[in-house]
C-alpha cells in the first residue's frame, strides 16, 4: 500500500514538473493555436512625377538678346533684348541638318517646352544653292534669302512639317507675334563675312524685253543670248564685278563673258540630272540654241528659289515626265502657262525656244511674279 502511494505522489510530482494543469487551471493559449494578425502598412502614396526639363538651347547669348555670332559658315546677328527669355537658338536642325552650318528659332518662354519658328540654314558654296543635293529640296517649306556672300547664301526656313502650335494654345497670339519680331529682328541686322548682292528680277524690264522677243517671232535664241537676256534682268549692285569664267568655249572678252561668268557664280547656269550629277562639263556651248527645258530653268531660278516642288505626271505634259532632268521646272512652267503644247500633248522640252516663246513665258513673268499653282493657270487666270 505504501509503494502505491509513493508511485502515486511520484507520477504526480513529474507532472507537475513537466507543466500538466492543476485541477481548476485555464490553460493559457500558446502562440502556435492564436496567429499573430500583421498590421496592414499604411499605402505609401504615388510619387509626383518630375517635369522634363527643357531642352539646354545653345548659344545661350541668343536667348539674353544682343549679338549672335555663327562662326561656321560666317555670319552674325542681333536680337532685341524685349525678345529675352522668349527666343532661343541652337544650332543644327533636327532630323533634318543636325550637323550642317544651321540653326533653330524657338520660342521658348520660360517653363515651356520651345516650339519651333523658323531655321536659318547657310549653302556654301553659294552656286550650289540650287543644286538637288541640297535636304531642304525635299521638304515643302517656305524659303528666303536673306543674306548672300561671296561663297554662301544664307536662308531662312519656315517650320519643316507644319507649325507645332494651334491658334487654340493660350500662346499662340504672343508666339506669332514673337516670330515675326524675330523674322525682322534677323533679317534687319544679319551680316555677313564677304557680304554680296543679292539678285532681284525687275518686272518692267521683262516686260520690255518680252515685247522685243515678240518682234523677233520664230527665230531661235543661242544659249549666250538667253544668258545676256537673263543678266539684263536682274538688278544687283555687283553686276559689273569680274567674276572668274570656268567655261572654256567662251571668248573671255565677248559680250557675254560678262553675263555668263555672273549667272555662273550663283549657279544659275548648272544644270542637273535628278540624282545631283552635273550636265555639260567645262563647256558652255554658246552658239547652240537654247532649249525649252533649259530657258525655263534658267528663268526660274531668277526668282532665286530653290527648284519647284514636283507635281507628278498628272500635272505634266506627256513628255516631260520624272526621268527628265528639268522635270519639276518644265511642270512648274507649263502650269505657269509659260509653255503651251507644241505637238499633241508634247511641249518638246529639248527643242529650241523661239523668241516668240520667250516673249511669252517673260511676259508672265512681269505680270504674275513667281506664284505656286495648283493646277495650270489656276491662279493665274483669277482676278
Amino acid at each position: 500500500m505504501r509503494k502505491l502511494i509513493f508511485l502515486f505522489l511520484s507520477f504526480a510530482v513529474l507532472l507537475s514538473a513537466c507543466g500538466a494543469p492543476g485541477a481548476g487551471e485555464v490553460l493559457a493559449p500558446t502562440a502556435a493555436e492564436t496567429p499573430v494578425v500583421a498590421e496592414t502598412p499604411a499605402p505609401t502614396p504615388a510619387p509626383t512625377p518630375t517635369p522634363a526639363p527643357v531642352p539646354s538651347r545653345a548659344p545661350a547669348a541668343a536667348g539674353e538678346g544682343g549679338d549672335v555670332r555663327f562662326d561656321g559658315p560666317g555670319f552674325s546677328f542681333s536680337l532685341p533684348a524685349e525678345l529675352a527669355g522668349k527666343v532661343s537658338v541652337s544650332p543644327g536642325i533636327s532630323y533634318f541638318d543636325p550637323d550642317g552650318d544651321s540653326l533653330s528659332f524657338s520660342y521658348a518662354p520660360g517653363g515651356r517646352e520651345p516650339i519651333t519658328m523658323f531655321y536659318v540654314a547657310a549653302v556654301s558654296p553659294r552656286e550650289d544653292f540650287f543644286s538637288p543635293r541640297n535636304w531642304y529640296h525635299d521638304y515643302s517649306a517656305s524659303i528666303s534669302i536673306k543674306a548672300m556672300g561671296e561663297d554662301c547664301v544664307i536662308i531662312r526656313i519656315g517650320p519643316i512639317g507644319g507649325s507645332e502650335i494651334w491658334p487654340e494654345d493660350p500662346l499662340f497670339d504672343d508666339y506669332m507675334e514673337t516670330c515675326e519680331a524675330a523674322g525682322a529682328a534677323l533679317a534687319g541686322s544679319i551680316a555677313v563675312d564677304g557680304p554680296s548682292s543679292v539678285p532681284c528680277l525687275d518686272s518692267e524690264a521683262a516686260s520690255a524685253a518680252a515685247e522685243e522677243l515678240e518682234a523677233l517671232g520664230e527665230a531661235t535664241l543661242t544659249r549666250a543670248e538667253a544668258a545676256q537676256l537673263a543678266f539684263g534682268l536682274l538688278t544687283a549692285a555687283n553686276k559689273g564685278q569680274a567674276y572668274p569664267l570656268r567655261y572654256t568655249d567662251v571668248d573671255p572678252g565677248s559680250e557675254a563673258a560678262q553675263a555668263i561668268a555672273y549667272l555662273d557664280s550663283y549657279g544659275l547656269l548648272t544644270l542637273y540630272f535628278r540624282e545631283g550629277d552635273e550636265l555639260g562639263g567645262g563647256l558652255f556651248r554658246p552658239d547652240e540654241p537654247v532649249t525649252r527645258a533649259e530657258f525655263v530653268t534658267l528663268l526660274h531660278r531668277l526668282s532665286f528659289q530653290p527648284s519647284p516642288v514636283s507635281y507628278g505626271d498628272a500635272f505634266a505634259p506627256d513628255d516631260c515626265g520624272s526621268e527628265h532632268w528639268a522635270a519639276a521646272y518644265l511642270a512648274y512652267a507649263w502650269n505657269c502657262l509659260w509653255l503651251d503644247y507644241k505637238s499633241g500633248l508634247n511641249i518638246c522640252p529639248d527643242e529650241p525656244m523661239t523668241a516668240a516663246d520667250a516673249a511669252q513665258a517673260l511676259s508672265v513673268v512681269a505680270k504674275y511674279g513667281y506664284p505656286t499653282p495648283t493646277a495650270r493657270g489656276v491662279i493665274l487666270l483669277q482676278p
